[in-house]
């Protein structure tokens, strides 16, 4: 049993180290359907994000320290203010919505991410100047807000806009990896006041965290060797995955 969770975080630490897109949605998704799979009670949405947020802060900053090289300051920080706050929004708001809303609203962004992302200009245009401060702001207000919700770091949304502004494949991930980690820090301490991760299985989590640990190492490495456009092609497949489960969830 411990090993298939240790396999769910190796996975998901996997892509948020090499794309940061999905990896988060990806580990969501099995939380949702593996544990009654296995004839385990099934996990709260709020234990979920919990366990998920822990597992973003983790990967995330493996993962951002393998892209340090390629992280734009200047575009982070005018990423960090507005979705630092807005994602103690959503970490408030979370075990306040009804399941199927939350579930709807995730659809809905990833899908519209998708829509972004495949578009041919977006894939092989050159690189543009990086688009300016209120733009990144409201950006990152979005993504502040989705990944409280979620306890997600929002790459699935914020890898794609931060492609949208021209920055190559490599230096959106690392940008986007430095503030998911401020994201997904920022819901975590809203919401573990008020369960004090009493709710956590910690076998189950703590499997989960040590097999992310080490896919996000993985998934850094494999990012600096692999050719831009299999990461840019890897991220709109786990997008279309993620859509897809999310979708027949519903």
């Amino acid at each position: 049993m411990i090993g298939v969770y240790l396999a769910m975080g190796l996975l998901s630490g996997v892509v948020v180290g090499g794309a940061f897109v999905g990896g988060s949605l990806l580990l969501t998704s099995l939380l949702l359907f593996v544990p009654s799979l296995l004839g385990q009670p099934s996990l709260t949405f709020l234990t979920i994000s919990e366990i998920v947020g822990a597992q973003t802060v983790v990967a995330a900053a493996i993962g951002m320290w393998g892209h340090r090289d390629v992280i734009v300051p200047g575009v982070l920080r005018r990423l960090l203010l507005p979705a630092a706050l807005l994602s103690a929004a959503g970490a408030f708001l979370a075990p306040l919505l009804p399941r199927p809303l939350i579930l709807l609203v995730l659809e809905a962004v990833i899908v519209v991410s998708l829509d972004r992302l495949v578009r041919p200009r977006i894939l092989d245009a050159a690189a543009q100047p990086a688009t300016k401060g209120p733009t990144l702001a409201i950006t990152g207000a979005v993504v502040g807000f989705l990944g409280g919700l979620y306890g997600i770091g929002g790459g699935f949304l914020l890898v794609p806009a931060l492609l949208l502004t021209g920055l190559p494949v490599r230096a959106a991930v690392g940008t986007a990896l430095g503030a998911g980690v401020v994201i997904a820090l920022t819901g975590l301490a809203v919401k573990l006041p008020a369960s004090h991760a009493a709710s956590w299985p910690l076998g189950l989590a703590a499997a989960v965290l040590v097999g992310s640990a080490a896919g996000a190492a993985t998934g850094a490495w494999l990012a600096r060797r692999l050719p831009p456009h299999w990461v840019r092609r890897a991220v709109l497949g786990l997008l279309v995955l993620v859509a897809v489960r999310v979708g027949l969830s519903l």
